[in-house]
């Protein structure tokens, strides 16, 4: 049995092409924002990942230069305006309680 080792967004980006709404597609962008912001890149039918394999990691494209500091250690990326950590962020600070306290770091 063949197995796949991806993360969350490029794995996502595959179930939707082999079974999902992307099956008869041959070029999308899956875009997952969960803990973080990625993309699933599919070109010509075949998962992209770029020289490095990093192109989906879209979430660390600098949008406020001198923006929130990012677990990346730049400032300001797409991640830290987008996904369940600002989410959070924002709810705490709005002293809302979305999750039991053992759910969130």
């Amino acid at each position: 049995m063949p197995v796949i080792v991806e993360n969350d967004a490029n794995a996502a980006a595959l179930g939707e092409q082999m079974i999902g709404v992307a099956k008869q597609v041959d070029n999308f962008v899956y875009l997952n924002a969960s803990v973080g912001l990625g993309a699933g890149l599919i070109i010509g039918g075949k998962l992209y990942g770029g020289a490095g394999g990093f192109a989906g990691e879209v979430g660390h494209i600098t949008l406020e230069p001198n923006g929130l500091l990012c677990n990346c250690g730049n400032r300001g990326c797409w991640e830290t305006l987008v996904g369940l950590r600002p989410l959070f962020a924002e709810c705490k600070k709005r002293q809302l309680k979305v999750l039991p306290h053992n759910c969130w770091p």
